[in-house]
């Protein structure tokens, strides 16, 4: 199970790192990094969607095959028709180490980061879901979804007595959350956390864009350590 769930996690990975280099291929390095998970996911997303409008039931087969053969795609097209190097899909020229340019405030920054973002990532696997929207919504449509293998599933049955309006949101949210269920997790909380450490990776290139590593990292810290967060 859990060899099945990191496979699908690189395979999200990895399409949605192909989809952001077809993207903007000029994006700093930890911005396509952050970006592609959220990206995969929700390509896959789509997919799925398209998939169940002609009657083709979700399954980790499906995600597997659809994710390997999509990111092939974009593969041959980046490189064989748009010419793009590795160095380019890499961002190779972000990369840039030199003993002299160490500095420690940053470090101590990332450290501190680190602490907190893995206690909030402690926090939310351990913590069950309680919010009714949750539980209601979110969570019991990505369950259905998962089991049954349909967005329009047996969760919109007028004689069902749990039916709430809560199951008409949109599906993106609920898709996410379904991912770790294909793969046989109890829990969904996996794939939350990744799109957190995702957003935190990405901020922190945004940021780095325009500032130094020791303002980044500072500003990051900041944000990622609202209460909103922790």
């Amino acid at each position: 199970m859990y060899f099945q769930i990191v496979f699908l996690f690189i395979i999200l990975f990895g399409l949605g790192f192909m989809l952001v280099n077809a993207l903007d291929r000029r994006l700093h390095l930890a911005q396509k990094v952050g970006a592609s998970y959220p990206l995969g996911v929700a390509y896959m997303s789509i997919l799925m969607v398209l998939m169940n409008m002609l009657g083709q039931k979700f399954s980790f087969s499906f995600l597997i095959l659809g994710g390997v053969m999509s990111a092939s795609l974009l593969a041959v097209y980046l490189i064989r028709i748009r010419e793009f190097a590795v160095k380019d899909l890499l961002s190779l020229k972000d990369v840039k180490f030199s003993f002299k340019s160490i500095n420690l405030p940053p470090f101590l920054l990332l450290a501190v980061l680190v602490f907190i973002v893995s206690g909030i990532i402690e926090k939310s696997l351990y913590w069950p879901t309680f919010s009714y929207d949750g539980v209601a919504g979110y969570e019991q449509m990505a369950r259905t979804m998962a089991y049954e293998g349909f967005i329009n599933n047996s969760i919109f049955d007028p004689l069902n007595s749990y039916a709430t309006n809560r199951h008409i949101y949109p599906p993106l949210g609920p898709m996410v959350l379904a991912m770790p269920y294909y793969v046989g997790l109890t829990s969904s909380k996996i794939s939350m956390a990744i799109f957190f450490v995702s957003m935190v990776i990405y901020f922190w290139g945004t940021i780095k864009q325009h500032t130094t590593h020791t303002l980044a990292m500072l500003t990051t810290l900041l944000i990622f350590s609202t209460p909103e967060y922790v």
